[in-house]
């Protein structure tokens, strides 16, 4: 069956509300973009036409100063060009008259140029004749004590330019006096100087149309010293902007603050721009508004509005086989072939929805476990599975409870367990008891979901099933581990118990607990880290990995006690399976007292009683190796000179004591890197790494000196001497027995001599 689509009536139903959603949404993001895009357009004309205006004002400013400049060079063109390029200039520089001052020196033949000041000077820069003039009064002045020979020097050098004096901003010119045709020297100077006054400084400004001040440096601190790294400084305030220029003199002196005070010249185009820019946005905001909502309605509403009826029409005859009329190859189009595929998917889940019920009860009549569905008041409303099966001596019958024979410990357990399900709407718990039986009991597992609230099923969900043989199974698994904590518990020797993956203690015995110091309560759930087990990490690392890699080790490591004590153990690892978690089993075998022996033993074997030094057994097992590492070594064989006569003087127990104290004494000289061997009675050895000849003569020296001084013994004083015979490394060989043998043979050269000291040669 198809549905066909209407044509779309202008009724005012949904679709006029979707239209005003359309213009409200189509109209607020148009408002939006428009007022962000306003706000960034305004905000660059803005930046553009301020910094615009600023470059302006910086002209304007640098403007004023190239007036001011030209100013001063106005002046000098007209000291060179005529003034000092006169032969009656040159004549009154040589010979001063009084003519020449009232011809050309006064206010009246001045007046065209105002210039306040005139003054010659000879060549030595000495005044011949000056005259000052202020024009606002028209008066002379006369010369200030500013005017000083330093000063007039500073203006010569300079020539011409701008001058900061106390009576304010001057320009000068000082030009060299010469004849007319410059046929003679220059025989003096012509100094001519203008003050810019306010007057003239307004003047100047208003051809920038902008109003000018000088101010002192010192006024204004902060200004100058932000002039000192920008070359202007602009300030904005309303209409009108206030800039600073740091005025320099002819020798790039700053000397005043240019201050410049003019109107906004771009202020009136911006309003009328911002004007303009508005009324665009505002058309530009109902152009795009209307327009996509006309195209909108006549390409998606209208059919929009008719696939909504075509689906109504669906809902309210409830016709699974209706379908939707497909047009176009848009996305409307690609909607109805969407809910035309739907409806067929609702159609098909229906029919395996019918399917899935035949097989459910097909599966639920099969099953090895019984199902059940109950009401709110455990009254039985189907029943599938193998009910009958577990329950073949009971009745039971749809509409009653579950006549089940619980033995009397469950009971408590089972009502318990219907009031929880009652309590959690969609959990599943779980339960397990005993049914009794006429043959005895068999365990059931019980699992129930708690549907009542959903609309489908209304009803508790039961599912038993028989476990009585996994019941039997955990109970010997349970009696398998009861047996190895027994022996566990039991084993004479320390043992621990240790999780795989973090190594805590999971248990340990009564000889662990005793030798280590922990016990059980504090230990359990702790690393073996944290009780700092291990006193060398890297034991820990190696047996770790010998573990992992054999699953079953042995090793020598060092543990600490609780009381801090090191020792020794024998310990034993392998790994288990206990409850399905991988565990590490370990004993350990305290045997600290039996290294302690062998190290006892290893050191009587290869050291003097008497006097600690190495025997000759340690020389001749380890003294080729410690020669093969040296490249120079010297050997020293040496013996007591007299000590025979101590014995027979003074007993046996003083000789011992002797050989101490010169031992002592020995060792006193030698480098700490010497190895030391008593080889014999009174015979010793010395092996001294990377010694040479002249180190080795100075060392045969300072022993004997040393052996030299008397011997203070219980039983009395005794005085000896030590013949030393010396083979070097590798001077003579490499090989320990030729070297101690040629120390010997020297040593024997020497005792012909005695208490000195031989080479052999």
């Amino acid at each position: 069956m198809t549905v066909h689509l209407p044509e779309w009536k202008h009724d005012g139903g949904s679709i006029m509300n979707l239209r005003l959603r359309s213009l409200l949404v189509l109209g607020v993001s148009s408002a939006l973009v428009a007022l962000v895009l306003f706000f960034l357009v305004e905000a660059l004309l803005q930046y553009t036409f301020s910094n615009t205006e600023r470059i302006m004002e910086r002209t304007r400013l640098e403007r004023v100063v190239e007036d001011l400049h030209h100013e001063a060079q106005t002046l000098d063109d007209i000291n060179r060009a005529d003034w000092a390029l006169w032969d009656d200039s040159y004549d009154f520089i040589e010979k001063p008259t009084q003519d020449f001052i009232g011809s050309n020196l006064t206010l009246e033949a001045l007046h065209g140029l105002r210039i306040n000041v005139m003054s010659y000077h000879d060549l030595t820069l000495r005044r011949v004749y000056d005259v000052w003039m202020d024009w606002d009064s028209k008066k002379y002045l006369k010369r200030p004590s500013w005017m000083t020979p330093g000063l007039l020097q500073t203006l010569q050098k300079a020539e011409r330019g701008l001058i900061q004096t106390p009576s304010g901003l001057m320009t000068f010119s000082v030009a060299p006096v010469r004849d007319s045709l410059s046929l003679k020297k220059p025989n003096g100077y012509l100094l001519m100087g203008r003050l810019i006054d306010a007057r003239a400084l307004n003047v100047i400004g208003e051809r920038s149309h902008v109003k000018l001040e000088l101010l002192p440096l010192q006024k204004e601190p902060d200004l100058f010293e932000r002039l000192q790294t920008e070359e202007v400084l602009v300030f904005a305030r309303g209409n009108t902007f206030t800039s600073y220029l740091l005025l320099k003199d002819s020798l790039q002196h700053p000397i005043y603050l240019l201050k410049s005070t003019g109107g906004r010249l771009l202020s009136p185009v911006l309003d009328h721009t911002r004007q303009y820019l508005l009324l665009t946005i505002v058309v530009m905001v109902l152009f795009t508004t209307m327009v996509p909502l006309i195209l909108l309605n006549r390409t998606v509403l209208s059919r929009m509005a008719g696939l909504s009826e075509a689906v109504r029409q669906i809902r309210l005859t409830r016709d699974p086989r209706a379908r939707l009329r497909e047009e176009g190859r848009d996305e409307l189009g690609m909607l109805s072939q969407d809910i035309n595929h739907m409806l067929s998917s609702l159609e098909e889940s229906r029919q395996q929805l019918e399917l899935r019920e035949q097989y459910f009860r097909i599966l639920s009549e099969t099953s090895s476990d019984a199902l059940m569905l109950m009401d709110q008041h455990a009254r039985i409303r189907y029943i599938g599975g193998s009910l009958h099966h577990l329950f073949p001596e009971l009745e039971v019958r749809l509409g009653e409870g579950i006549p089940m024979q619980v033995v009397a410990e469950d009971r408590r357990k089972v009502r318990a367990f219907w009031e929880e399900v009652r309590q959690a709407p969609g959990e599943e718990k779980q339960l397990e008891v005993r049914h009794v039986t006429s043959t005895g009991h068999v365990w059931l597992e019980i699992f129930a979901r708690n549907l009542l609230d959903d609309p489908v099923v209304q009803g508790v969900v039961v599912n038993l099933r028989d476990i009585s043989d996994r019941k039997t199974a955990e109970l010997e698994i349970q009696a398998s581990h009861e047996r190895f904590s027994k022996i566990f518990h039991s084993n004479p020797l320390p043992s621990a118990l240790l999780s795989l993956d973090q190594h805590r203690f999971l248990d340990i015995n009564t000889a662990f607990a005793t030798l280590y110091g922990h016990p059980a309560s504090t230990l359990l759930g702790m690393r073996d880290i944290d009780i700092d087990l291990w006193a060398f990490p890297e034991e820990r690392r190696k047996w770790l990995d010998a573990l992992k890699s054999e699953h079953e080790v042995k090793m020598e490591v060092h543990h600490l006690l609780k009381n801090g004590e090191q020792r020794v153990f024998l310990l034993s690892g392998q790994m288990l399976d206990i409850q399905h978690q991988p565990c590490v089993m370990l004993v350990a075998l305290d045997i600290t007292e039996r290294k302690a022996h062998e190290a006892r033993v290893q050191h009587m074997a290869y050291h003097d009683a008497l006097t600690g030094l190495y025997n000759r057994h340690y020389l001749w097992a380890y003294g080729q190796n410690l020669l093969d590492g040296q490249e120079q070594a010297a050997f020293f064989f040496m013996d007591l000179d007299r000590f025979k006569q101590v014995n027979d003087t003074y007993g046996h127990e003083s000789g011992d004591e002797l050989l101490n104290i010169i031992v002592e004494r020995l060792q006193g000289v030698a480098p700490e890197t010497g190895i030391w061997f008593r080889l014999s009675g009174d015979e010793f050895g010395l092996l001294l790494p990377g010694a040479q000849e002249a180190q080795a003569h100075i060392l045969a020296e300072k022993m004997l000196q040393a052996v030299d001084e008397p011997v203070h013994l219980s039983a009395g004083t005794a005085r000896v001497g030590i013949s030393i015979g010396i083979a070097l490394v590798p001077e003579h060989g490499r090989d320990l027995q030729q070297i101690v043998r040629m120390a010997d043979a020297a040593m024997y050269q020497a005792k012909t001599v005695r208490n000195t000291f031989v080479f052999k040669q």
